[in-house]
């Protein structure tokens, strides 16, 4: 399954390319056929695949979606067919929603590629994704003295539900959403 939206791909990224993050970025390159942007493995980001790994180890493989990580995948503009370009940015979930229908999603896209919308475009089209299950009924966010990933909820159509000390709590409700971008389940 891929989400796709006018500039780019959502991969959901299997347990052996989680893997393949941490110990073989040149092999996950080979596999997918274009180049990732390095800078998107920070420490931060290889820690929180080392805890998704550890997730989805014990996890039922329908689950895997809700917890892996996604990837944002920039496609060429100038090309009559879409075509991948670079691997720019990972985004995902913490997991499936919890009782009161809600999940919280991080993201994160190299620095070469920010300001220019793909990480809103990126999060709207997982929304549409997670939309599609009764199961979700909102997404959620928190930030901390952030303003660019503020812009990008706001312009995803997030709300703020709290903010104090730097901290700003948002939430993408369902009712309402705009979605954006087609699910396919089988690569284009």
């Amino acid at each position: 399954m891929i989400i796709r939206t006018p500039r780019l791909l959502l991969l959901p990224l299997s347990y052996a390319q989680l893997e393949r993050c941490l110990a073989d970025l040149p092999g996950l390159e080979t596999e997918l056929g274009f180049p990732l942007a390095r800078a998107i493995f920070t420490e931060e980001v290889t820690n929180a695949i080392g805890m998704k790994l550890a997730k989805l180890e014990i996890l039922p493989l329908a689950l895997h979606p809700w917890q892996t990580y996604w990837l944002i995948v920039l496609l060429h503009s100038n090309r009559p067919e879409p075509q991948p370009q670079i691997g720019a940015g990972l985004i995902g979930f913490k997991g499936y929603p919890n009782a009161n229908g809600e999940t919280e999603v991080r993201y994160g896209i190299a620095p070469q590629f920010q300001g220019q919308g793909y990480t809103t475009e990126a999060l709207r089209a997982l929304c549409t994704w997670a939309f599609r299950h009764p199961d979700c009924r909102a997404i959620t966010a928190t930030t901390v003295l952030n303003p660019a990933s503020n812009r990008i909820l706001y312009k995803a159509g997030a709300q703020i539900i709290d903010a104090r000390e730097g901290r700003v709590e948002w939430k993408i409700y369902r009712l309402g959403f705009q979605p954006l971008g087609e699910v396919l389940e089988k690569h284009p």
